[in-house]
């Protein structure tokens, strides 16, 4: 049977030491064996780490979330509008829009993406996963633009923690005429299942 301990922990306990303090875990369920052999070789070390170490769940209060790709992929199939083999869905922000990485060859080249399922666009974040984790997911200016923390915190203030599977959902979403101020966003702030949400929001939007 494959370990996948000899394959995660290539740097030490503190593989992403950055990450680890900005986004303690919360809500967090384990990953079955099975499912972290499934995509050795497919997913970076540093997701794989994460997995072992701590579990798919809630990350930074819930700013985030780690979830089993299986659970989005045929979202983010529809998204992409054809099957893409080495592209993982493998996070979700608080508000439902989607993280996978890519693949790019069997020398290594990879890289982050992000969904943005409320305009329809998608982004290349970063190159590497591990500056993913250690720097763009920490960096102030990005987890206010593109994780919207500022809402998210005031929206737990006033709805409550996520659950996993959970995302707070734009009412309406903001490419159909949903307001871009922050306080007309919280009043209308629903709260949801994130991949239901991606679902309608493509339907929407389509």
């Amino acid at each position: 049977m494959m370990q996948i301990e000899s394959a995660t922990k290539i740097q030490g306990n503190a593989m992403l030491p950055t990450f680890e303090t900005h986004y303690p875990p919360s809500d967090i369920r384990s990953v079955p064996l099975q499912a972290a052999e499934q995509y050795q070789g497919t997913l970076p070390a540093e997701i794989l780490y994460l997995w072992q170490t701590y579990g798919w769940g809630k990350y930074g209060d819930g700013l985030i979330e780690l979830v089993n790709p299986q659970d989005y992929s045929d979202n983010l199939r529809q998204w992409l509008g054809s099957e893409k083999p080495h592209y993982t869905p493998f996070a979700i922000t608080a508000f439902g829009e989607l993280f996978y990485h890519r693949k790019l060859s069997a020398e290594g080249d990879e890289d982050i993406c992000l969904l943005d399922i409320q305009y329809s666009s998608c982004k290349v974040l970063d190159w590497n996963t591990r500056d993913f984790f250690e720097n763009t997911l920490c960096d102030a200016e990005f987890r206010q633009t593109f994780l919207r923390e500022g809402l998210f915190r005031r929206a737990v203030q006033q709805q409550g923690s996520l659950h996993n599977g959970e995302a707070f959902l734009f009412q309406p979403i903001l490419a159909l005429g949903g307001l871009d101020n922050e306080d007309n966003q919280l009043e209308r702030l629903g709260k949801g299942n994130a991949a239901v949400y991606q679902t309608l929001v493509f339907e929407l939007t389509s």
